[in-house]
């Protein structure tokens, strides 16, 4: 693809400020330089073969004596010389963009010259390379001319080079996707060597040390190993990963000292496919090479690695090389005497991160809890990106940066609401101490907290007075709702009765308002649509009776919501607590049990295999990514959209039976979309009792039929909510009508938000807001969609059973695979506790199941 944008690596204002400052700094040094020809050049935009090849011999040969550490003069052609980038293949297209900034200044020039024109002194050089598929910057060599040392040069060149890094981030994404790049760079690293390395005196890499210190970089504790350099070289241990981290605005790159050890392993990764080719898939790389597969085993083990803020620096790579081993030893030997037991959790959403702290908490064997995540984050659809208290953060860096504008709020992409009390989400709430704040009370005596937006006006939806028809049509609709208990009362407290023969909710609309105007029945349907199904993540045509009365007559945690603070990032923030402390107990040798975590991994097919050790069988679980994983008992805690979609093949002895089958089609999961609106107070809308005192506005016949309100002093956040066929039509919309979805939402808001008196809140008539965003769930392919919600047809069997499609999914395989997640929750509807509490069943039927299998003792 043609750029649109050209790559102009040395700024001019930048390079002129940093020029003055050299020219001062060298004008102590003497006559021998013209310092106003004092200049830097890029290689990638002028390139010259004859000043390459002389900074190659004059600083690199002397600075970098080592070979396997070094790259050859060869490789810097191929990938400078525009003649020789113009006939790169795909390899060399996807591999790391590079350029070198050389600090040149020519001689003085005298009468003994003979008009011969003298050659440019070389004073420094900055060689770096921007990795396209990780999206990090490695600054991999900084050198100055021995003769120019100690002036400071560096500091003044060294920024170009952090620039010039983000120029070829933006050059990058306009090749590759032909658009300026949503987020900055990840990460931009430096290499430096052990003090052992061999390659100069211990003092003269401490020294080296000193420098990069005072240019901005910090130690990062990551056991790094540099991937070869060539197919024919080895790896170099004797090195140490740095991170940059002072920026020009004095703002620290990782403000909480710590960096995602999946940026680094990324970086590693993009490094050894740079060299070995990007057809090579990680099967190659976890088979060949061993210093990807130990770092890969860092990463999932460690979900992040500490950076340090002091010298000296010292490698930490052979303390993690021996963890690393001994792990491996400790269990294979468990594996050899028949003690030691590997679970495989598929999905480390809410219910596999319940199920595995569970697991590893109760067991009171060896047991090593592999948890198998297909994206790059934990959570699942508890997705919720942090804009002000940075700290528990856990989503990547491009949704973070993606939400940026909103701060302060906290953006829940996903599952936002605490439903309830008395549920065990409840619990870790109260026994933690997480700030939690009531919303949309329906039983409020404030008759402004939710508000009905219907025909261009706005009625309270919790006053009990029938104040109009509309009010009255309201008052009714949740009078039909509340008859819904009626259906399978019968059916929960005694145990041999008809099952009700099931139908949709809006067949029970029309039954109980029988002999009513279609306009009543409309609307009281649309009504219900929003209010309850919408709600529940489905339609009115779509929602089964059966299985709605079932949730509602189970649902023991009283009507009322919460938000936390952070809108459950704690809770995933508990999660990763808890796995560290279970596996600082294992490294301390306090424990047998181990949870890895294992990103990044899609798992595509279950199948079996014999073991040759115990003559059993044990389970193959086989990555899209090419690993393998082998274990004893699974749990598939994957969203029911996934089941849906065929990504995981259930083979031989693990085949799906057809109760699990037409469980899975059955129940609905639908996909559905959030919207995000952040607006000023007194800038984009004027303040208001609407704006101050409603939470929830319910919208019959929109395309967002829920929208959710917080705010503070300065600023309203707005989330608007669509599902199901909803969703559908908001895209045939922005397809059809050349819209976007920013302005539908906004026209929608422009409608709804008016004072007591009727005048538009909105300041300007087409609306501004300070920030947008949408976000739909079934973007991520392993998410799927929203949630399962109550479906025709999927509720009691019509043989006398209270047993459920719930009932089948939740079924475990041979007591070997077993199932987790909300929608395999058999009395809780989809709800964030319904999944925790799936987790933990789960993993007491595994240890259980253990338990009679070889009488090992859980508690």
């Amino acid at each position: 693809m043609m750029s649109a944008f050209d790559y102009h690596p040395t700024n001019p204002e930048r390079v002129l400020s940093a020029v003055a400052i050299l020219q001062r700094k060298l004008s102590a040094f003497g006559n021998d330089l013209a310092l106003e020809s004092l200049r830097v050049q890029s290689m990638r935009n002028r390139y010259s073969l004859d000043l390459l090849t002389r900074f190659y011999n004059e600083q690199m040969l002397p600075h970098f004596p080592l070979e396997d550490e070094r790259d050859e003069l060869d490789d810097w052609i191929y990938c400078l010389d525009p003649t020789e980038i113009a006939t790169h293949d795909r390899d060399a297209e996807n591999g790391p963009l590079m350029d070198i900034l050389l600090l040149l200044c020519d001689p003085h020039c005298n009468s003994e010259d003979n008009g011969r024109v003298k050659q440019p002194f070389i004073l420094a050089g900055v060689a770096f390379e921007y990795y396209q598929h990780a999206e990090i910057g490695l600054v991999s060599y900084v050198t100055t001319n021995s003769s120019f040392r100690r002036m400071g040069i560096m500091k003044a060149l060294h920024p170009l080079a952090i620039d010039a890094l983000e120029e070829l981030h933006r050059l990058s994404h306009y090749e590759r996707f032909g658009r300026e790049p949503v987020c900055n760079i990840k990460a931009i690293l430096a290499e430096t060597n052990t003090v052992d390395a061999g390659d100069a005196s211990q003092e003269d890499i401490k020294q080296r040390h000193r420098s990069l210190f005072a240019l901005g970089y910090r130690l990062v504790e990551f056991p790094y190993i540099q991937p070869p350099l060539g197919t024919n070289m080895k790896t170099f241990d004797d090195v140490m990963l740095l991170v940059y981290q002072e920026r020009d605005d004095s703002k620290l790159w990782f403000p909480e000292w710590r960096v995602s050890s999946s940026i680094l392993f990324d970086f590693v990764s993009d490094f050894a496919m740079s060299v070995f080719g990007y057809d090579n898939d990680s099967a190659t790389f976890s088979l060949d090479l061993g210093f990807w597969t130990f770092q890969k085993w860092f990463m999932q083990t460690f979900s992040s690695a500490a950076i340090s803020q002091k010298l000296p620096w010292c490698t930490i790579t052979p303390k993690y090389k021996k963890m690393y081993y001994d792990i491996q030893e400790k269990f294979h030997s468990h594996r050899d005497d028949g003690s030691h037991k590997v679970v495989a959790v598929i999905g480390a959403g809410v219910a596999g991160l319940a199920a595995s702290v569970k697991m590893a908490k109760n067991a009171t064997f060896p047991l090593l809890v592999q948890l198998i995540e297909a994206n790059d984050c934990i959570g699942g659809r508890v997705r919720t990106v942090l804009t002000k208290d940075k700290s528990g953060q856990y989503v990547n860096e491009k949704l973070a940066q993606r939400y940026e504008a909103f701060s302060p709020w906290a953006v829940p992409l996903g599952a936002e609401f605490v439903h309830g009390v008395g549920s065990p989400v409840n619990q870790l709430i109260e026994g933690h101490g997480w700030q939690a704040k009531e919303t949309f009370d329906f039983s409020s005596d404030d008759p402004d907290c939710v508000q009905v937006f219907l025909n261009g006006k706005c009625y309270s939806f919790c006053s009990g007075l029938s104040q109009d028809k509309l009010t009255s049509l309201i008052n009714e609709a949740k009078q039909i709702w509340a008859n819904i208990f009626d259906i399978g009362g019968d059916v929960i407290e005694n145990e041999h009765l008809h099952i009700p023969d099931d139908m949709c909710l809006s067949q029970f609309v029309e039954l109980q308002m029988k002999g009513r105007s279609h306009e009543d029945k409309a609307t009281v349907t649309s009504l219900i649509d929003a209010i309850f199904a919408k709600t529940a993540g489905t339609s009115t045509t779509c929602f089964g009776m059966n299985e709605g009365s079932r949730e509602e007559l189970n649902w023991d945690y009283e009507d009322c919501n919460f938000r936390t603070n952070s809108c459950f990032a704690e809770l995933i923030e508990y999660f990763r607590g808890e796995i560290d402390r279970i596996n600082k107990s294992y490294e301390a040798g306090v424990c047998e049990v181990m949870i890895q975590v294992i990103m990044k991994s899609p798992i595509v097919r279950v199948d079996s295999e014999l073991d040759s050790t115990t003559g059993g069988r044990n389970i193959i679980l086989s990555g899209r990514d090419g690993n393998n994983y082998s274990a004893h008992k699974a749990i598939v805690a994957v969203p029911l959209a996934v089941l849906k979609s065929g990504i995981i093949e259930f083979s031989g002895i693990y085949s799906l039976p057809d109760d699990k089958i037409r469980a899975i089609e059955k129940i609905n999961m639908f996909s559905g979309m959030k919207a995000h609106v952040l607006l000023r107070k007194g800038v984009d809308i004027n303040d208001s009792l609407l704006l101050d005192r409603t939470d929830l506005f319910f919208c019959p016949g929109e395309i967002f039929s829920q929208v959710w309100l917080q705010r503070n002093d300065a600023t309203c956040f707005v989330t608007g909510f669509v599902v199901a066929e909803d969703r559908e039509r908001l895209l045939s919309l922005i397809h059809e009508g050349g819209k976007d979805a920013r302005y539908f939402f906004m026209s929608q808001l422009h409608r709804m938000f008016r004072d007591k008196e009727g005048n538009i809140l909105f300041r300007e008539t087409e609306p501004t807001c300070a920030a947008f965003d949408l976000y739909d769930w079934s973007d991520d392919i392993f998410v799927g969609g929203i949630y399962s919600s109550p479906s025709l047809g999927a509720g009691w069997r019509q043989l006398n059973s209270k047993e459920t499609c719930r009932h089948d999914l939740k079924a475990p395989l041979h007591s070997t695979i077993y199932f987790a997640g909300e929608h395999t929750n058999t009395k809780v509807c989809a709800t964030v506790q319904s999944a925790l509490d799936s987790g933990v069943i789960a993993a007491k039927d595994v240890l259980q199941s253990f338990s009679k299998d070889s009488n090992l003792m859980t508690r």
